[in-house]
């Protein structure tokens, strides 16, 4: 799914291996003026996982699917409140093109890997983050 803003496009993304039945939401973010009609997670410059804390539902990046019909409406009923927190506070991190550009240079590993952030010095980090500074000068 898809949410175009005024200078982001974010992205949600429910992703089931075909060797499974749970499944992972990805969220992420890229520039509105540089993004395809319909980016999917990997091609944005921001990109993370919601990570449940109960591992009763939880199993390592995936949610598990519950077998019976009730178990999994109680699943979905449960997570949906911690899962709508983290897409409002993940892409309230990306309101501005300036805001995008702080988060790498002011992040924490543990934020980088939440936000999909290249390691600092590599290739991609320094054309992800001249990609955003010439867009923060232009009017969007």
């Amino acid at each position: 799914m898809w949410r175009w803003r005024e200078v982001f496009v974010d992205v949600l993304h429910f992703y089931m291996p075909s060797n499974t039945t749970d499944f992972a939401i990805e969220l992420a973010c890229h520039p509105r003026k540089l993004a395809s009609p319909h980016p999917l997670p990997w091609d944005c410059i921001f990109r993370g996982r919601i990570y449940y804390p109960d591992k009763d539902l939880w199993s390592g990046t995936f949610f598990k699917t519950q077998s019976m019909i009730e178990t999994e409406r109680e699943m979905l009923i449960k997570i949906t409140p911690f899962v709508h927190e983290n897409f409002l506070e993940w892409w309230s991190m990306f309101s501005t093109i300036e805001k995008a550009i702080e988060l790498p240079a002011n992040s924490s590993e543990a934020e980088q890997e939440k936000y999909g952030i290249r390691p600092k010095g590599s290739l991609a980090y320094n054309r992800n983050l001249k990609l955003l500074q010439s867009l923060s000068d232009v009017n969007l």
